[in-house]
């Protein structure tokens, strides 16, 4: 219990949750930096969505 308490309240949370069996781990990101530069973490994630158009013609059979 003192694990958990010293977290911050959303892991807190989460941790709560997952003794009870409610929430699965799908990751567990972790970030170093050296001293006093920058770091940044990306939550969630960058997909490319696939779309299609098609223009039709003026004349011709299509596809």
């Amino acid at each position: 219990m003192r694990d958990l308490i010293v977290k911050s309240g959303v892991q807190w949370t989460l941790n709560i949750a997952k003794t009870d069996g409610d929430v699965n781990t799908l990751a567990s990101p972790r970030i170093r930096a050296r001293n006093r530069e920058k770091a940044k973490i990306l939550i969630g994630s960058r997909v490319p969505v696939i779309t299609n158009s098609v223009t039709p013609v003026a004349s011709g059979t299509p596809w």
